[in-house]
């Protein structure tokens, strides 16, 4: 199961970087598309990155994240869907 979520966390962040890549070398304006994508992107990337320093043992990396964190502390609906999901992705919380 942990070799299954370490693929599925390295392809989610191989995507990531693709798709930046990929609006970055357009040659059209980024626009619309970018601002929608990239907050959700940035939002959806906790789970894995969090999997990712929690295994190296690198806590500084969630820093990126806090803004997350302080919404999560101030909605506590959203605080229980971030906890499932970070816990789906095999974040040891706790």
């Amino acid at each position: 199961m942990s070799l299954i979520r370490a693929v599925l966390s390295t392809a989610a962040g191989a995507l990531v970087i693709w798709l930046t890549v990929k609006l970055i070398n357009r040659r059209k304006k980024i626009g619309q598309k970018f601002w929608i994508l990239a907050p959700v992107l940035y939002c959806l990337s906790i789970g894995p990155m969090g999997r990712i320093a929690q295994e190296a043992k690198a806590e500084w990396v969630m820093y990126a994240y806090y803004p997350i964190v302080l919404l999560a502390h101030e909605c506590r609906p959203l605080g229980e869907a971030i906890l499932w999901y970070l816990a789906f992705c095999g974040v040891k919380i706790g």
